[in-house]
């Protein structure tokens, strides 16, 4: 067909992929990253934030035909409100995974999180009653069509957010899970695409809660273009490639063919994932394992450092150690910020969703550290440098996009229980971490549900 789009090759993959297609390790590391999304969306709603609760009562108070569940709750909602609520839930806390890569033609990292199409995808399987194995497919092929989107651009050079991504990614796997034909798959992605262009300026400067919450908003978006596809309403054609289609926008265009994705013959790119050990900003990782590293083998008081080095790439300045990120007044600039972190964790010597509490952000210790705080531009590896008043210690750890990193099973169970903290009881923490084991087995997910409801 001369006239096929990126969109048709998109849909023409989504429609195709089966369970099949996903090798022996493609699906343990799916297994892995929904249990990491679960452990999230588990933290997101014990953190009893006021954004998150409001979503969750704003979402379960919409009427609706078919409702999907909220996690760690009995409320349902529209499908479209479940995924918002899922997604906000799984992304608020900056704890869930992310994807790195380096864009030659930007000259520049692009990157993002794949997991909260995850967030969007749970409600769906679970209100069309999808077994275990459409779960996994369908996150295989939402996380394929993400990070092939994010190698393909760095959209914060064009002001563009890395949400965006999910009218392609999401949209296509709900709209999979929701029975479309492959022509209504494309007309959904052209109905979402064309009309929800999320911006940068929700990660620039002083941050919101829109921040956590603006991938849930697409994925809300993403449902709504399924129905309207699926009721036969169609979208713009070539939204991607066409004269002021989406790659328009971009510095260069996005071209992407059926052959170019996983299940070809190619590796899928969810093994190239990152799952988060810190419930910060993917640049500031880096940072977290050298603090903990220099803490692990020296001896001194965070009261003793008269100053700190840090060496970091341009993009890392640029989103986490520049403006308002030298004095966050909410955790949503502080989990953002690389001189807030790197002092809160000198001080409390941990890193988890407790730091962010709101009498945290402004305490008088963190700001006086990052007073003796310096960070310089160096593009790799990450570097820390403290002084004290009588040594001084440096660590390098590599940073950039061959840098993917796996938690152990007990490093994944201590983050479950860390994000659950008294809300579930170890019977039950122990029973999700088995049951997503089998999920391959499960007819349905809504035990799921039920293993990881608060009391």
């Amino acid at each position: 067909m001369p006239d096929e789009s990126v969109v048709d090759h998109l849909a023409e993959y989504a429609s195709n992929l089966s369970y099949a297609d996903l090798d022996d390790n493609t699906v343990r590391i799916a297994k892995g990253r929904i249990l990491d999304t679960i452990v999230c969306g588990i933290g997101g709603a014990r953190s009893e934030d006021p954004a998150l609760e409001r979503l969750i009562e704003f979402s379960a108070s919409q009427p609706a035909k078919r409702s999907g569940r909220i996690l760690t709750t009995q409320k349902v909602a529209p499908l479209e409100y479940a995924a918002f609520a899922n997604a906000g839930l799984v992304r608020y806390l900056d704890w869930n995974d992310s994807y790195l890569s380096w864009n030659d033609r930007y000259e520049s990292p692009s990157a993002g999180h794949p997991s909260s199409n995850i967030g969007a995808l749970l409600p769906v399987v679970q209100a069309t009653g999808s077994d275990g194995r459409e779960l996994l497919t369908a996150t295989v092929l939402a996380y394929e069509i993400y990070c092939r989107l994010i190698d393909e651009t760095a959209l914060h050079v064009d002001g563009i957010d890395h949400v965006t991504i999910g009218q392609a990614s999401c949209t296509l796997a709900i709209g999979r899970l929701l029975g479309l034909t492959e022509t209504e798959l494309a007309e959904a992605v052209n109905i979402a695409l064309s009309s929800h262009i999320g911006l940068w300026q929700a990660r620039a400067g002083e941050l919101t809660e829109w921040k956590g919450l603006a991938f849930g908003n697409g994925a809300r978006n993403a449902v709504v273009a399924v129905k309207l596809a699926k009721s036969g309403l169609s979208g713009p054609t070539h939204v991607v490639e066409g004269e002021s289609g989406f790659s328009n926008l971009l510095t260069h265009p996005i071209d992407i063919e059926v052959g170019d994705l996983a299940g070809n013959g190619g590796d899928f790119l969810i093994a190239d994932t990152s799952i988060k050990p810190y419930p910060v900003c993917g640049g500031i990782q880096d940072a977290m394992d050298a603090v903990f590293s220099l803490l692990a083998e020296q001896e001194f008081h965070w009261t003793e450092i008269v100053g700190i080095q840090m060496g970091v790439s341009k993009h890392t300045i640029d989103v986490c150690a520049t403006g308002a990120k030298w004095k966050p007044q909410n955790r949503n600039t502080a989990d953002h910020s690389l001189p807030w972190c790197v002092a809160r964790a000198l001080i409390d010597q941990e890193m988890g969703p407790q730091q962010f509490a709101e009498k945290n952000i402004d305490d008088e210790r963190v700001h006086t550290l990052i007073d003796r705080i310096e960070v310089t531009e160096h593009r790799d590896p990450f570097v820390l440098r403290i002084e004290t008043e009588t040594d001084s210690f440096e660590r390098k750890v590599r940073e950039g996009p061959t840098n993917t990193f796996e938690l152990r099973s007990d490093e994944m169970r201590t983050k479950l229980r860390i994000a659950a903290g008294n809300r579930l009881p170890t019977d039950r923490l122990d029973a999700v971490i088995s049951w997503i084991d089998t999920l391959e087995t499960k007819e349905s997910i809504d035990d799921l549900f039920d293993l990881v409801e608060f009391s």
